[in-house]
């Protein structure tokens, strides 16, 4: 690298670098794991796709047994799980508009026409969940009150939802939050690292459901 180029204009350590000439750097990128459709001899569990957890920018897949392996023996079901485009190469809404995309594919095999045989013989429309944790479950958080506004294919619905370590924030610290230096918390910087365009910055609703405009976004539903 030139000097130029390793000059760094944006540091979130311990998890990205971009540099001056738009190359990115992920220090913590968590490596794509295929999908395994042959059942795990351990597990018994078979996956077409991977979940995803991490930040809106770091990766997207994680293996199947992070997420899905446990729940199956006593909770028989299908996991869909998503990819979906990363900042900064791709800033927000990409990421949210992404898993709308395949969270209306699913819907759209209620009908019987969708293009995957093993998904219309054994999936159950009436009982749709979907669910992330950190930045998946703002994601979550956001296709849930998306779906109260905008109707899914085939009248499909969602039937709950969870949320675990739920990324979200505010101007504002609430609770334990250190009031000093709220403005530099890695929370704060992240979200407008990957969603620099948008209204109201850390106080939108897509991050701080308490936030601005929260009136007319939840008076839709």
């Amino acid at each position: 690298m030139t000097s130029t180029t390793k000059e760094v204009p944006i540091e979130l350590l311990p998890f990205i670098r971009v540099y001056k000439n738009g190359s990115v750097e992920r220090l913590e990128d968590t490596p794509i794991v295929p999908p395994s459709p042959d059942q795990d001899p351990e597990t018994g569990v078979s996956s077409k796709d991977n979940h995803f957890r991490e930040p809106f920018h770091l990766s997207s897949p994680l293996p199947p047994k992070t997420h899905c392996s446990q729940p199956k023996p006593k909770a028989p079901h299908l996991s869909l799980l998503p990819r979906r485009r990363l900042a900064p190469e791709h800033l927000l809404p990409a990421a949210y508009e992404d898993c709308w995309a395949a969270l209306q594919w699913v819907a759209s095999h209620s009908a019987g026409n969708g293009k995957e045989p093993w998904l219309i013989n054994n999936g159950d429309f009436e009982r749709i969940f979907i669910g992330g944790d950190s930045a998946g479950a703002n994601i979550v958080h956001n296709m849930a009150i998306r779906a109260g506004i905008e109707s899914l294919p085939c009248g499909a619905k969602i039937l709950g939802a969870y949320l675990a370590h739920s990324y979200f924030w505010s101007s504002k610290p609430i609770g334990a939050e250190p009031k000093e230096g709220h403005e530099k918390s890695l929370p704060y910087l992240f979200w407008k690292f990957v969603y620099p365009s948008v209204t109201g910055s850390v106080d939108n609703p897509m991050v701080n459901p308490e936030g601005y405009g929260k009136e007319e976004w939840l008076g839709r539903i």
